[in-house]
């Protein structure tokens, strides 16, 4: 393992190893100082090129923040921060076809003093600031068996585990996968940028793009915004992009959510946002193809926060749907705390065609998309007959004892961190 136990301040594309990587031009890489405020990227620099593991186009093994904690059992004299846009507890900016692997960060992200954050996303994430996606041979970038910690306390998009995941495609390629987020997640109010532009979440703040797939990962960290954002959820603020308007109507695969699990309090004293326990907003897909969609996920994260029913939407998996998007096989705890309408127990608010079916509901009110499981027999076998529980190619799997289904491939689903 590679240890990184100092402080990296700088402006923009910060990380806690890496500044910025680029797998297809890595010898554009330069050392920079970790305390060097004037350049626009810091981190501290590693041979990707030699040396194992990175020779392969491997971070791996990487642990910042790993100081000793001082007498109240922090870790905060190692922080990250950009004071203009983009910083990662691992890396800050990186595309290519890279895999970020067995990473974990315990320290502190912010932005700052937020000095010129005037416009456009920039993303400030627990392991990567932004992941830009398909270098020329079309390859992606992947997060994998990575864990965040720290807090993250930043503007514009946030999200726990990554910020923002950007670049189209017109296939899925997995750019999320077996990842966790245990720190406090908050957005604040974004200086000199729209309303509604933001996202946040507490895996990944924003995949505003075609071909995103985020698979078995899980949030347990509150999440928190005070500001009027475009999507704010669980695992994802926004997932998936346009389709008929960015392409003109050629088929794109849109963003898929897999198999995620989200415990943590999602709130937004801003009414001016949709949110879900998973996702926030899920944008369009085609017609019957399954391309934008959240799968197999649940949620047991509060929602505090009541919005306008006629325009902004809270939903216990998804807030917003799109048309043709789906929602399927998820199992929703929560219990609204407001009156606005049944369908907040899974979705808030659609626009069009979609396909909701198959999920549950621990004492919501039985519907056609989703059957109610009492609490007292939410530990039994028989009340989910929709999940397939014995088929190993289902979504779900439970046994003698556990006190509902659980995520077939969902590692940290069920782990606990101390800070």
């Amino acid at each position: 393992n590679i240890y990184v136990a100092a402080s990296v301040t700088g402006t923009t594309e910060v990380g806690g190893a890496i500044g910025k990587y680029r797998s297809d031009v890595p010898e554009k890489i330069s050392y920079v100082s970790a305390y060097q405020n004037g350049d626009n990227t810091v981190g501290y620099h590693f041979d990707i090129t030699n040396s194992s593991p990175y020779k392969n186009c491997y971070i791996q093994g990487v642990i910042v923040g790993a100081g000793e904690k001082d007498k109240d059992g922090n870790r905060n004299s190692v922080s990250i921060t950009a004071h203009d846009v983009t910083a990662g507890g691992i890396v800050g900016d990186i595309s290519g076809s890279v895999i970020v692997s067995h990473c974990i960060n315990y320290s502190p992200i912010s932005n700052g003093k937020r000095y010129s954050n005037k416009g456009g996303g920039f993303g400030f994430g627990g392991i990567a600031g932004d992941l830009l996606r398909f270098d020329e041979q079309g390859r992606s970038p992947l997060l994998y068996y990575c864990v965040n910690t720290g807090d993250i306390n930043a503007d514009s998009i946030v999200g726990g585990v990554c910020g923002r995941i950007c670049g189209n495609a017109d296939n899925i390629y997995l750019n999320v996968q077996y990842c966790a987020n245990y720190g406090t997640v908050t957005c604040n109010e974004k200086p000199n940028f729209p309303s509604n532009t933001g996202n946040c979440g507490g895996v990944v703040g924003e995949a505003w793009s075609s071909g995103v797939l985020i698979v078995g990962s899980a949030n347990h960290g509150n999440i928190y915004a005070n500001t009027s954002l475009h999507g704010l959820g669980g695992i994802a603020g926004v997932v998936g992009y346009d389709p008929h308007k960015a392409f003109d109507g050629v088929d794109e695969h849109n963003g898929v959510v897999i198999g995620c699990a989200n415990t943590g309090r999602v709130e937004n004293t801003s009414t001016s946002c949709d949110i879900g326990g998973i996702v926030g907003w899920l944008e369009e897909g085609d017609e019957d193809k399954g391309d934008a969609s959240v799968l197999g996920s649940y949620n047991k994260g509060e929602i505090p926060t009541a919005g306008k029913k006629d325009k902004y939407y809270r939903g216990g998996i998804v807030g917003y749907v799109d048309r043709h998007a789906e929602i399927r096989y998820c199992l929703s705890f929560l219990e609204p705390s407001y009156d606005s309408g049944e369908c907040d127990y899974i979705w808030g608010g659609e626009k069009g065609d979609y396909s909701i079916a198959n999920n549950y509901m621990i004492d919501g009110p039985s519907r056609d998309y989703a059957g109610s499981v009492s609490k007292s027999n939410m530990n039994k076998k028989s009340s989910y007959p929709k999940f397939d529980l014995d088929n190993e190619y289902s979504y779900w799997k439970m046994k003698d004892g556990d006190p509902h289904p659980q995520i077939r491939y969902c590692p940290f689903q069920n782990a606990t961190y101390n800070k």
